[in-house]
């Protein structure tokens, strides 16, 4: 999956669709998030209304200690940019101890 990912990255630099694909395979790799969270990034910096590199973003930054408010922000955004769409609902849920 990442190959392939890749292989689109050099035929489609400027692609934000190909960057959120990219954080979406990365994502999926035993390293955890932070892979993810570079590509899903620089999709939102190309096109910063596509809604679902911030949805995947505001996942990915949960998954990370200390970016609770990033998360929630991210979510914010693909509420912004498609009103109406069904969001993780990580905002509503309570802060555990020691963490932001």
């Amino acid at each position: 999956m990442v190959p392939d990912q890749l292989q689109a990255l050099r035929l489609e630099p400027d692609a934000a669709t190909v960057h959120n694909n990219l954080g979406y395979a990365l994502s999926k790799m035993p390293q955890g998030p932070g892979g993810a969270i570079a590509g899903y990034r620089k999709a939102v910096r190309m096109d910063p209304q596509f809604a679902d590199a911030h949805c995947n973003l505001g996942v990915a930054l949960a998954q990370t200690p200390g970016n609770r408010a990033v998360a929630i922000a991210e979510f914010g955004a693909v509420r912004r940019f498609r009103p109406g769409s069904v969001v993780p609902a990580f905002d509503a849920v309570p802060q555990k101890a020691g963490t932001k």
